[in-house]
């Protein structure tokens, strides 16, 4: 699986380093989960929630989040991560969502309407989501995956490549 973090948009990884921002745990595993959590974007882009709830109304099933599922599990399994997304299920989801509501409370209008998802209130949460550069949001997030995947221990597979090159 290759993975060219310069074709990448950098939503996708400045969300994964607030997301590992907002992450309270210690386990590097679980934090790398944290990271990587939204991997799949790097495959299929970010389809926001209303989005792919209109998919979901038209066609009456997910096919947007079961492609999604797909290959983040390929990932997981390519990074050397087997099993840590669906084992840190409610930490990655609790961080995930404090970082969607950072962002949106610092980067995004306010909603037309509702997404249907309940955010924390963060009001006065000290995080913070700013808008990053490309290269800058790239080298956070290839920083934190090399730290963090040698903290747990993780070996990515031969064929698994980050930012145009094999991992260590």
């Amino acid at each position: 699986m290759r993975m060219n973090t310069a074709l990448l948009a950098r939503t996708a990884l400045s969300a994964g380093v607030l997301a590992l921002a907002a992450c309270e745990t210690e386990d590097p595993l679980a934090r790398l989960a944290v990271l990587m959590h939204d991997a799949h974007e790097f495959v299929t882009g970010d389809q926001i929630t209303p989005f792919k709830q209109a998919v979901m109304a038209m066609v009456r099933s997910n096919p947007i989040e079961t492609i999604q599922v797909r290959i983040q599990t390929a990932i997981d399994i390519a990074a050397g991560m087997h099993g840590a997304m669906m084992r840190f299920r409610a930490v990655i989801k609790t961080a995930d969502l404090l970082a969607l509501a950072i962002e949106k409370r610092d980067l995004m209008a306010d909603e037309p309407q509702s997404w249907g998802v309940v955010t924390p209130d963060v009001r006065d949460h000290a995080l913070t989501a700013i808008p990053d550069s490309e290269d800058g949001a790239q080298t956070r997030f290839i920083t934190q995956f090399h730290k963090l995947a040698s903290a747990a221990a993780v070996i990515p597979m031969d064929t698994f490549y980050m930012d145009g090159g094999k991992l260590p």
